[in-house]
């Protein structure tokens, strides 16, 4: 039972780590949009920006699915 708890507690707390950073991100991808809607910089900031977004997604997906192979372990 206490493997199962401890398991269960690690996965809540990455789901909440998980969806911390997603507000974050959101959160940036606003204020980039508002200070892009300001200054009018090239689309290619844009591009940029939502590379480096896909990119930090791509690597929490890693780290969960790695804490996920290390729990079945």
């Amino acid at each position: 039972t206490n493997v199962k708890n401890t398991t269960t507690t690690t996965t809540t707390i990455t789901i909440i780590l998980f969806i911390i950073i997603i507000l974050i991100i959101f959160i940036v991808i606003f204020i980039v949009t508002v200070v892009v809607d300001i200054i009018v910089v090239d689309v290619v900031v844009i591009k940029i920006s939502i590379a480096v977004v896909i990119m930090i997604v791509f690597i929490i997906v890693l780290i969960f699915f790695i804490n996920k192979d290390k729990n079945n372990y």
